[in-house]
């Protein structure tokens, strides 16, 4: 099979640095010249046990200008009952509008003249590919954009962190759609 584009997967257990490893390689190639859009889940803090206290979006690129981001509030740690219609997954309460806002970036970016070399992916998980909510929006974008191959020549490029247990399911979607994937390890991105 030809694949039109590659998908560098990063996995590893929680607390690894797989966000870390995702904004700094975004951030490097972006030095280095390369278009780049990227969507990531930073932690907001850690409790005594390591786990999170809660998570931000954030939306980061040079797409349409010099690199910048922005941080939206996503999810807070919750042991209270959630109300209908609210989204959650496991002790976390996510704010659906941060999701809504992270797909409209990723498809102005992906839509743009100037349309990015690396797409950057974070927490790719149970809410994206068994319930279709959470990063979904912007997943479509960008597999469909990977998925149509170069306009202009060139290369194009998914970066993306995936819960480790479905990794080889979505490296199988990838491959159903053209897309290589390549299994990283040991929590780092080589930067071309």
């Amino acid at each position: 099979m030809i694949f039109s584009a590659v998908c560098l997967v990063l996995e590893g257990p929680k607390g690894s640095g797989k966000t870390t490893a995702l904004g700094s390689a975004i951030r490097a190639l972006a030095d280095a010249g390369r278009t780049v859009a990227c969507v990531s889940q930073p932690d907001t803090g850690r409790n005594t046990d390591g786990t999170a206290r809660g998570f931000d979006i954030e939306l980061a690129g040079n797409f349409d200008g010099p690199y910048r981001a922005e941080r939206i509030p996503l999810a807070v740690e919750t042991e209270e009952p959630v109300a209908p219609g609210r989204l959650a997954l496991g002790k976390y309460l996510f704010d659906a509008t941060a999701f809504s806002r992270a797909g409209e970036f990723m498809e102005r970016a992906l839509s743009g003249g100037k349309a990015p070399e690396f797409i950057g992916l974070d927490e790719i998980g149970r809410l994206e590919l068994e319930r279709g909510e959470g990063l979904f929006r912007a997943l479509s974008a960008a597999l469909d954009f990977l998925s149509a191959g170069p306009r202009y020549g060139g290369s194009r490029a998914l970066l993306c962190v995936v819960r480790g247990e479905l990794a080889e399911g979505f490296a199988d979607r990838l491959r159903e759609r053209g897309i290589e994937a390549l299994s990283v390890a040991g929590g780092r991105f080589p930067v071309p």
